[in-house]
């Protein structure tokens, strides 16, 4: 899983570059904008599935009918609300006289979330294979690489960029679902609607969770792309992909550790995790805020030098991120306080809302870096509610550091 994580952040960035250098920032910033879209709609058509469809495989992965019954529910789930997402958007699109390119693009953009649909990760986490997972993903980044760099050769290609992402996720999802119903020999059915509407009420928390998240996580992209115009989206997206790469170790060890604290819930272990995190990243973080420049010139070129400032500030959230995460994963999750965490992620949303409301009455929003300060903002709000619940539920021990 932790290889797959490197793969999703790691190739972006080496075709970034490239696209920034042939197509322009502004419409590298289309792009990421409409492909920010994409991910709302994503939401909706997951509905909570990968994690519930990873739990429901795992625990009936001897029970033949039961797993025909699982697969074969999400996936028409799934079909169904990927088939009502882009009704949604194309009568949005309309609706929002969107014409020309700008339409294709969004409609190219749409279509990356039959990933959502054909690639079912939670299957091959639910039967503990995610060779097949890691392999899938690493060919089509290296395809969808090589494409992008002979197909994809001046501004006017610009329209491939998406459409090449949705071919390469149509071509995994199909592998997938043949190595599913050939390889793995499960049988698909069509279950009855009492059991699908049962599939969408247990799913219906997981979903307003996501959805929740999503807010404070996505839509900067869509404020920036509104407030300050497509090329400082491209500013922010190079910001935010970067500290994403700084944050992925400590997802991973946390990810590794999981299992562990689950069975042990050792609440000595989480105080270590937090203490040599946290060093860890002030570490890092004061190395990169030397090296940033260097890293913007080499990603971005001339063009994307101002975003030096707002990637500096960026990388402030790591450091916070070193402690709220595991705080949250290895903590409230693992002591069971779902309920605390899902109200720590509404408390969250709302106060980035509330972030961005003060930012928009008092003319605040004129520049990325305020979008990165809000970013800081929020994520040092969120780890002192999780450390402020997890003390009162005696989950970290007095002397944490």
């Amino acid at each position: 899983m932790a290889l797959v994580q490197v793969f999703n952040l790691m190739m972006p960035l080496l075709v970034y570059p490239y696209l920034i250098r042939v197509l322009g920032d502004t419409l590298y910033g289309k792009i990421v904008f409409a492909q920010t879209v994409a991910t709302y709609f994503s939401i909706f058509i997951n509905f909570g599935f990968n994690v519930s469809g990873a739990k429901d495989v795992a625990i009936h992965r001897d029970n033949t009918y039961k797993i025909k019954e699982i697969v074969s529910s999400i996936l028409i789930i799934k079909i169904a609300f990927w088939f009502l997402s882009l009704f949604v958007l194309i009568l949005g699109l309309l609706l929002f006289n969107v014409k020309g390119n700008d339409f294709w693009l969004y409609v190219f953009s749409f279509f990356i979330c039959l990933n959502e649909v054909l690639f079912p990760q939670w299957f091959f986490q639910g039967i503990e294979k995610m060779k097949y997972i890691t392999i899938i993903n690493f060919c089509l980044k290296v395809l969808f690489f090589v494409l992008i760099f002979v197909f994809v050769t001046g501004n006017e290609d610009f329209l491939l960029v998406p459409l090449l992402n949705s071919v390469g996720v149509f071509t995994g999802g199909m592998i997938s679902l043949y190595v599913i119903f050939q390889k793995e020999k499960v049988m698909f059915g069509f279950p009855s609607f009492n059991i699908i509407r049962t599939h969408l009420k247990d799913n219906i928390n997981l979903f307003i969770s996501d959805v929740v998240i999503s807010v404070k996580d996505r839509f900067n992209i869509l404020f920036v792309g509104i407030f300050l115009g497509m090329d400082m989206v491209a500013i922010y997206d190079l910001g935010i992909k970067i500290l994403l790469l700084v944050m992925l170790p400590i997802s991973i060890l946390n990810n590794a550790l999981y299992p562990k604290m689950a069975i042990e819930k050792d609440k000595k272990l989480l105080s270590k995790i937090m203490k040599y995190s946290f060093i860890f990243y002030i570490l890092v973080t004061t190395v990169l805020e030397f090296l940033v420049p260097q890293i913007v010139y080499f990603l971005g070129g001339d063009n994307l030098m101002n975003a030096v400032t707002p990637t500096r500030i960026f990388l402030l959230s790591a450091v916070v991120y070193s402690l709220g995460f595991p705080l949250a994963h290895n903590g409230l999750l693992v002591f069971n306080k779902y309920k605390l965490l899902l109200i720590g992620m509404v408390l969250t949303t709302l106060f980035y809302l509330f972030c961005i409301l003060i930012g928009y009455t008092f003319s605040l929003l004129e520049n990325v870096s305020i979008f990165a300060i809000i970013t800081v903002l929020v994520y040092t709000f969120e780890f002192i509610y999780r450390y402020i619940v997890c003390k009162r539920e005696n989950i970290v021990v007095n002397r944490t550091f």
